[in-house]
């Protein structure tokens, strides 16, 4: 942690990113120390499987700066797991847990046993799930 409180607290707020569940448990996120970079020109780039989900790039060049691209989303964000439909053409829910679904798919589900068609944990209450809105950008 550095002396500078910028440098320890990271903004998630600013980029709101859905991606495809199923991918999630699959992630792995390196990190690497300034110092270990040597001075030409690399690339660092994660992908997702199947070109679905979002990329990212980081280079360095050798005068040391670094440029960051802008993430690109593309406009397909997944499938609900309940009817398989393309998320994002009906109103869709979050559940606590973090498990999305069409809103009409999750409310059925849910009048008949109350735990996430996904993960199985329990949901009991108003709070059990929220609606997601997502902006058109």
């Amino acid at each position: 942690m550095g002396n500078n409180i910028e440098d320890d607290v990271i903004d998630l707020t600013s980029s709101f990113t859905l991606v495809d569940q199923r991918g999630l448990a699959n992630v792995i996120i390196d990190l690497v120390s300034e110092d270990s970079f040597n001075s030409s020109l690399q690339t660092k780039c994660v992908a997702k499987k199947h070109s679905q989900a979002l990329t990212a790039c980081i280079e360095k060049n050798s005068s040391g700066s670094q440029k960051k691209e802008e993430p690109r989303i593309l406009k397909k964000i997944g499938d609900c797991p309940i009817c398989m439909e393309e998320l994002g053409k009906c109103p869709m829910s979050s559940t606590n847990c973090g498990h999305v679904f069409c809103s009409n798919c999750l409310e059925q589900s849910l009048k008949f046993e109350k735990r996430c068609p996904t993960c199985r944990k329990y949901l009991k209450g108003k709070l059990a799930y929220h609606p997601l809105y997502l902006s058109s950008d």
